[in-house]
């Protein structure tokens, strides 16, 4: 019985010694595939926004406490810190604009997006844009 037990041991370790060099390529391929590549944070992602203007919401003041206003190039939306830089495209027009607001607050919208952010997109008013599927990602 004693002789069976040391066999099985040598034979692990003879095992586990030729496929460790195999299981550290694994760990490493493993942890850069966690890691988020620089591709990958520059990657678009599509999202449902809408539209609003101090009209629609009435005057309020930003994230960071300034005044909002209908030509700041600005969006509300929880997918990024306060004060982040997001490029916002529909169709093969783009727009860079901040976070400067919280929101949307309607189940199923990401984004909402400032009357400047929707006439630089080409659109005439918030209402013209409606409820739309937009590509989205962050920027430095």
């Amino acid at each position: 019985m004693l002789v069976i037990g040391v066999l099985l041991v040598i034979a692990s370790a003879a095992h586990t010694s030729s496929t460790a060099p195999s299981l550290a390529k694994a760990a490493t391929h493993a942890k850069r595939a966690a890691r988020p590549s620089a591709a990958g944070a520059r990657r678009f992602r599509p999202a449902v926004a809408s539209a609003y203007s101090r009209e629609s919401s009435g005057p309020t003041n930003g994230c960071d406490g300034s005044e909002l206003h209908d030509g700041d190039l600005s969006v509300a939306t929880f997918q990024v810190p306060c004060g982040a830089r997001v490029e916002i495209c529909v169709g093969s027009t783009c727009v860079i604009a901040a976070r400067k607001d919280s929101g949307p607050y309607v189940a199923g919208r990401s984004f909402d997006l400032n009357v400047g952010v929707v006439r630089a997109l080409g659109f005439s008013s918030p209402y013209a844009f409606g409820v739309r599927t937009i590509r989205w990602r962050r920027v430095r």
